[in-house]
């Protein structure tokens, strides 16, 4: 199917199943009659909201309720996997509108891209019925939707944008998505707000450093809506250290007991940020999970010392450089990122 087929077939009122830079999703032309359609396509509430993918970021001012030059620092993400759930005015297709809002998005497709500058403003949602999996590729939406939709043949990305909803001044996260919303806030500068935080410490082989920080932690957020995991680059399967663990207790902290585990796919889609003891962790992250190295950052302003195999003396230093991290460079931090 080219570029101009899926305008005709806009343009004639269809809805397109086309992949994007984040999953497959469903496009239309905004008006009532064709988002009638996709929510009885998606069997999904008509009280759920629908977003909309812009040609331009440029064309908000025109329907935004407020100085389109607030959003300027999150533009740099865009076209990209960020949504942002503005205030609009009440004559911005009212029939879109959820609480006088709407989530407006540029992809990151030159496909998409080039068909909006012709069609202008579409209205789009995941090509999936409503609660199911979103699909991927166009093989798996004919399975959903069969001859219901037309479908432009091709594979999405994998993983959802990062929604945020801009309330006076803030931006609260609605979604989890492709860009971490800890980068947002370190790059754009912006006020981030996040009902939980999901922290790993990682060092290399699980067993010293990250437990410690994880023992620490558990401590030092205590009371806030944080939850924590320590993880390793190496096999895991060795218990915490003896040593780390007397040491963490010396401080005033209760030992954490364990096995090392190895950093995952897993842990990682479920971290908001990973902090690492060392800038070849990171490296690591880059190598062999690219799609989450946003996540990660160095935990201190240098590499924090490997204590392995030396006495109390050096891993009382390094624990007293991972409880002052901890509190003087991450604590204000995390609670900046809480509602």
């Amino acid at each position: 199917m080219t570029e101009d087929d899926i305008i005709r077939l806009l343009k004639e009122g269809k809805v397109v199943a086309i992949p994007t830079d984040t999953v497959f999703g469903l496009v239309a032309i905004p008006d009532e009659k064709n988002i009638k359609k996709i929510y009885e396509l998606k069997k999904r509430s008509s009280e759920k909201p629908l977003g909309m993918f812009l040609p331009l970021f440029n064309s908000l001012k025109d329907y935004i309720t407020f100085d389109n030059l607030l959003l300027r620092p999150l533009l740099k993400f865009w076209p990209g996997a960020l949504t942002l759930v503005l205030p609009v005015k009440d004559s911005v297709y009212p029939f879109i509108q959820k609480n006088g809002k709407i989530g407006f998005r540029v992809p990151d497709s030159e496909l998409l891209l080039k068909i909006l500058e012709k069609t202008g403003p579409l209205v789009q949602t995941s090509a999936n019925i409503s609660g199911e999996n979103v699909p991927t590729t166009s093989f798996e939406v004919r399975k959903i939707f069969g001859d219901k939709v037309e479908i432009v043949d091709g594979v999405a990305g994998n993983v959802a944008s990062t929604v945020l909803e801009y309330t006076d001044g803030k931006y609260y996260v609605v979604r989890k998505g492709a860009i971490s919303p800890v980068r947002i806030k370190k790059e754009a500068g912006v006020d981030i707000k996040m009902k939980s935080v999901n922290i790993i410490f990682m060092c290399t082989g699980n067993s010293e450093r990250s437990p410690m920080a994880e023992a620490m932690g558990r401590e030092i957020f205590k009371g806030l809506n944080v939850n924590i995991r320590s993880r390793g680059i190496m096999f895991g399967g060795t218990p915490y250290s003896r040593i780390a663990q007397h040491t963490v207790e010396k401080l005033g902290y209760p030992p954490i007991e364990g096995i090392s585990r190895e950093i995952s796919e897993e842990d990682l889609k479920w971290a908001d940020i990973v902090l690492v003891m060392e800038r070849r962790h990171i490296e690591y992250i880059k190598e062999e999970f690219p799609e989450f190295s946003d996540k990660v950052f160095l935990f201190g302003d240098d590499d924090i010392p490997d204590p392995v195999g030396l006495g109390e003396k050096t891993h009382e230093l390094v624990a007293r450089i991972i409880e002052n991290t901890l509190k003087y460079r991450w604590l204000d931090f995390v609670k900046s990122l809480l509602i």
